[in-house]
């Protein structure tokens, strides 16, 4: 929420959302990826979870016969700035307890995106995030 004095970074947050009386205080809802901007990964399939190997380009020329996983993998944090302005309105420590992925058009006139739809849902548990706090995610979507 821009009312509580705090900079917002260029190019960081959309999803404007003025509300209809006189205040001028305009809300976002849509947080940007964090660098490095989301990319293809491509690793070795392997069945142990914890462990991948990443694959550079000499795999196109190969004939190797293990499976290639690839993913577009896109980075993403949560801070207390960042969920601070209802919660700074109405005193209370900063909470985070969902989080989703949207898709839609950037609107170069508006300097917004439109046509947002969900594309994907999390929920947790309520997280308080204490000044310094961040939740980090990473997106890794795959396709078939």
């Amino acid at each position: 929420m821009s009312n509580d004095g705090y900079t917002f970074p260029e190019g960081m947050y959309y999803g404007k959302s003025k509300p209809s009386s006189s205040d001028g205080v305009t809300s976002y809802y849509i947080k940007k990826f964090d660098t490095p901007d989301p990319h293809i990964v491509h690793v070795w399939a392997t069945h142990n979870n914890t462990e991948e190997e990443m694959v550079d380009d000499s795999v196109f020329s190969s004939t190797s016969s293990i499976p290639i996983e690839s993913y577009v993998e896109m980075n993403l944090s949560v801070n207390d700035s960042d969920a601070r302005g209802y919660f700074t309105t109405v005193g209370s420590s900063t909470r985070v307890n969902e989080v989703g992925l949207v898709a839609g058009w950037y609107n170069t006139e508006e300097d917004d995106y439109e046509a947002l739809t969900l594309f994907s849902h999390f929920t947790r548990s309520t997280l308080n995030l204490d000044e310094g706090d961040s939740l980090e995610i990473i997106y890794r979507l795959y396709a078939r």
